[in-house]
């Protein structure tokens, strides 16, 4: 990236991308929640040597904020930001430099309540966080969520000023903005709720994270609101979601030759060694997102956030993490070719995954050598591709889906039930045990009232 000239965002199968990342475009959800979820950061002071403090972008994206050693809210108005700057080249960061970590540093330049020129100056844990934050909170006054988004985020609420005691109002100072890109077409991502945005929760520091385990079994943890910040414990809508993973992959010796497009390191042996785990592991490379739902096979995962976004990982010989070719991912990836369709359920098989859009459309991809994607034929199928039901008009909405290691059941509108795949020991519930390559209806199940199907 150029200091002065921000690259203008692309767009992929309905997902907004950042470019200029050293490990290539970014989704532009992934950032905004990253600087929402905050992290850990060295501040240096006017007085004193630096100290650690959580920092993080307010909930609706207009102010940055950190919590003092004594527990005070201290913020900055995007707004009055006039400039960041590289390196350590501030006046405070003379004061106690630290030349080891000049390449993760950076000096943020703004305007305080009595129009003063001030810096904020610290230093980043890791590269990673590093390029997040330095060009995150530039491209996010640049171009902000009600560019890509068809409807704004809500502001706070007046009333909760009272709450906020280290808040000040701070005049707008000039300066020079890149031209927006123009606003995406609504329909482009009408399927994408409006990002939460009630209200602030306290900074929190990040968890100390472990290598990511794919796993057996996973579970969402949600960060809570303080009442620091004038905000209810009970206002959910707050919080946001972590993932934890824990178990180990059930691995077969073909995974180990592979591997995905111009990444070696995800091989089999890379991925085995980090994905074994007998307790519960926060899993670090889902910090960018916020998880709503999650799911998980013996050989790969996947999770929903909650905007609707797809991201799968873990061994994909099978094509069955839909990201275009049969490789592994070692960690969640976004399923492109999935965004801006809103999905609202996913399921996970033995080599084959679904997803329900917010359309209540069925897509299916992966390993088809038993029927199991309903597409009529054995083979596998490395992008997502539409379930269409014999019998019923083209857009049928699904209500719930359900992949089994070898078939697939699921419900339709009017609660009629559909399975297809390997009918073998008269898994279909069909009276035999044929095989099935398209959804067939089970007519002894006149209508399921229920909205999940076990398979």
């Amino acid at each position: 990236m150029s200091v002065d000239i921000l690259p203008c965002p692309t767009y992929e199968g309905g997902s907004v991308f950042l470019n200029g990342f050293s490990d290539g475009p970014k989704p532009y959800e992934e950032v905004l929640t990253f600087l929402r979820k905050g992290t850990d950061m060295l501040k240096y002071g006017r007085l004193g040597a630096p100290k650690s403090h959580p920092f993080r972008l307010s909930n609706d994206m207009t102010e940055l904020q950190w919590e003092s050693k004594k527990g005070q809210v201290r913020r900055i108005p995007l707004k009055c930001i006039c400039r960041l700057e590289q390196g350590q080249n501030s006046s405070v960061f003379r004061k106690y430099p630290k030349p080891e970590s000049q390449h993760v540093s950076f000096s943020i330049h703004y305007a305080d309540e009595n129009k003063r020129s001030r810096t904020l100056d610290v230093i980043c844990n890791s590269k990673h966080d590093y390029e997040m934050w330095y060009w995150g909170v530039q491209i996010i006054m640049h171009y902000p969520p009600t560019t890509f988004y068809s409807t704004p985020p809500q502001a706070l609420p007046a009333a909760r000023t009272h709450a906020l005691s280290s808040t000040v109002s701070v005049p707008a100072v000039p300066q020079h903005r890149a031209t927006p890109q123009p606003a995406v077409v609504n329909n482009l991502l009408a399927s994408v709720r409006t990002l939460p945005t009630a209200g602030d929760r306290r900074p929190k520091a990040t968890p100390k994270s472990k290598p990511m385990a794919a796993s057996l079994d996973l579970m969402k943890s949600m960060r809570s609101s303080g009442a620091t910040m004038g905000i209810s414990q009970t206002d959910t809508r707050a919080q946001m979601g972590d993932l934890y993973a824990w178990g180990s992959l059930m691995v077969v010796e073909a995974d180990e030759q592979s591997s995905s497009p111009g990444n070696p390191s995800a091989s089999h042996e890379s991925l085995r060694v980090v994905m074994q785990s007998n307790r519960p592991n926060l899993v670090g490379e889902a910090n960018c997102v916020d998880v709503a739902r999650v799911a998980c096979a013996p050989r790969h995962a996947a999770l929903i956030t909650r905007n609707g976004e797809l991201y799968t990982w873990g061994l994909g010989r099978d094509g069955n993490l839909g990201h275009g070719w049969c490789g592994n991912v070692p960690k969640p990836r976004l399923l492109t070719r999935m965004g801006g369709r809103g999905v609202r359920t996913v399921s996970c098989g033995e080599g084959a995954s679904a997803a329900i859009s917010a359309e209540q459309r069925l897509f299916m991809w992966g390993k088809g050598t038993a029927g199991q994607l309903g597409n009529g034929y054995a083979f596998p199928c490395a992008e997502p591709a539409p379930v269409v039901f014999p019998g019923l008009r083209e857009d049928v909405k699904v209500l719930a889906v359900s992949c089994g290691p070898y078939h697939t059941a699921a419900i339709t509108e009017g609660g009629l039930l559909y399975t297809w795949g390997n009918g073998l020991f008269g898994r279909l519930g069909h009276g035999s045990h044929r095989s099935e390559y398209r959804p067939r209806r089970c007519v002894d199940v006149q209508q399921f009232t229920n909205s999940e199907v076990p398979v």
